[in-house]
């Protein structure tokens, strides 16, 4: 019986995962890799699968980008009861894959993440490593039935980033990647208010006003390549803040085009923590997005905890 789990999001990287799955499956079976495979049609079932998952595998393989990541990774620790989960492969398949950059060969600034030959190797080695995740709860309205915390692996924007994340639905099909993401920051800035909020991290002086945007990362970067925590390292047990106060748009306009150099580190409009927990109020509901998913229609009170080793990764 195999004990792998293949997750397959053949819709990823806008059709790319899926167009490229015959070659990755002779791949994986050449490297000698007993499996199953599910094509997975919505998150709520991936996320019910890779919870199951233990029943019968030790080794779950997601095929995607972040979004798919972040899907799997949430079943898996539903499914671990937030302890150790079973050993994930990472093939990095999406317009992102902003997490993959930070898993070993960790990317440099401005690189991409390894490609799925590479990825097939890892998996292949059966070698893994302990990786944090983050939980977050949130008081307001789920977009999509659910309950109980959720899980992420990569980020969690309040304010610009997820905005852009809702208006990546509005760009044209043509465009992947970090092109995608730039158009969908035009839309942004078009009709963009920054939000309201108090934010408490750790035993840290509370920081209130307006934001344009409160950016956490366990991983580095996010919209396939914009270097909002740099300095973030995925297994150290904390979480790196970017917390930018509420720019113009002409403001905005200078300012994220410097992250995809990571030149913003020494902008002094932004400023930079490292914590273990977060709390986010607003007097106004406000989005969030996670892992550059939107599971809330706005929230006033947000909770964000580190899970600290909890993700087993082959690397």
């Amino acid at each position: 019986m195999p004990n792998t789990l293949v997750m397959l999001n053949s819709a990823a990287g806008r059709g790319r995962a899926g167009a490229l799955w015959p070659e990755l499956d002779r791949a994986l079976g050449a490297a000698g890799v007993d499996f199953d495979v599910a094509r997975t049609t919505s998150p709520a079932e991936a996320v019910a699968m890779a919870a199951n998952a233990g029943d019968r595998y030790t080794t779950v393989v997601a095929i995607g980008g972040d979004g798919t990541l972040h899907t799997v990774v949430n079943g898996l620790l539903r499914g671990s009861r937030e302890g150790e989960t079973l050993a994930l492969g990472v093939v990095p398949l999406g317009s992102g894959d902003d997490f993959a950059k930070v898993l070993p060969p960790m990317a440099p600034v401005g690189g991409q993440a390894y490609d799925w030959r590479a990825a097939v190797q890892k998996i292949a080695r059966g070698q893994a490593r302990l990786f944090d995740a983050g939980r977050l709860v949130a008081d307001g309205p789920r977009a999509a039935p659910g309950d109980g915390p959720l899980y992420f692996i990569n980020s969690v924007d309040v304010g610009f980033g997820e905005t852009v994340a809702r208006k990546v639905a509005e760009v044209p099909k043509f465009l992947t990647g970090q092109l995608m993401y730039l158009a969908a920051i035009f839309k942004t800035l078009a009709d963009y208010n920054s939000p309201w909020i108090s934010l408490q991290m750790d035993d840290l002086p509370l920081i209130e006003g307006t934001s344009t945007m409160t950016a956490i990362g366990n991983g580095r970067s996010f919209g396939g390549g914009f270097w909002f925590v740099p300095e973030a390292l995925p297994d150290d047990g904390l979480f790196d803040v970017l917390a930018l106060p509420a720019l113009s748009r002409l403001g905005c306009l200078s300012f994220v085009p410097t992250m995809s150099k990571a030149s913003h580190v020494k902008d002094l409009r932004a400023r930079f923590f490292k914590a273990r927990r977060i709390v986010i109020d607003s007097p106004q509901p406000i989005g969030i997005a996670v892992d550059g998913d939107l599971p809330f229609t706005g929230a006033r009170h947000i909770e964000i905890d580190v899970l600290e080793k909890k993700l087993k990764i082959l690397v």
